[in-house]
């Protein structure tokens, strides 16, 4: 935690515990007494520097927003995907063949369990060779990213599945 915000938590506690310490004294006393505490506090992490969580979330959205518009990499690894040295990430065809036939299965009423058992038993693994689970599996075929195959070249033997787009 960084150093000003810890001290402002810390000094924020102390008002309060004098607040409760001073609950049988007078209402201009105990007034007083919280002026003269917030006087203390060391204000200076609320200065144009500190952003708060909210704020934090909203520009690291807007950054990844803008690194996912760009085709450029903004993750470790997404199944579906390969990152480039370059920095951009361009679809991996055989994973998205896996892709488009789960959300095929997904189309057809089949549970995301139904769909994980198929992919084990046919010894398709994850991005990093692990088993496909329910969650995995609706957490691929749910992937509005995974869209963005549309605005590459497909290669030559896709469309010959039924089940491609």
């Amino acid at each position: 935690m960084d150093k000003k915000i810890k001290k402002l938590r810390d000094d924020i506690i102390k008002i309060r515990k004098a607040v409760y310490e001073a609950r049988g004294a007078t209402a201009r006393g105990l007034r007083l007494y919280i002026l003269g505490a917030l006087d203390k506090l060391d204000l200076t992490c609320l200065d144009g520097k500190y952003i708060s969580k909210e704020e934090l979330r909203n520009r690291t959205k807007e950054g990844m927003n803008k690194l996912k518009d760009g085709g450029q990499i903004f993750t470790a690894s997404i199944f579906g995907w390969d990152n480039v040295e370059d920095g951009t990430v361009v679809p991996n065809w055989d994973e998205q063949d896996t892709i488009a036939y789960m959300q095929y299965l997904w189309a057809d009423d089949r549970t995301g369990a139904y769909i994980a058992k198929k992919m084990n038993d046919a010894n398709i693994t994850g991005k990093r060779g692990g088993k496909w689970t329910s969650a995995s599996v609706l957490r691929v075929i749910r992937n509005e990213y995974h869209l963005n195959r549309n605005k590459y070249p497909k290669p030559d033997w896709w469309g010959e599945e039924h089940y491609h787009d």
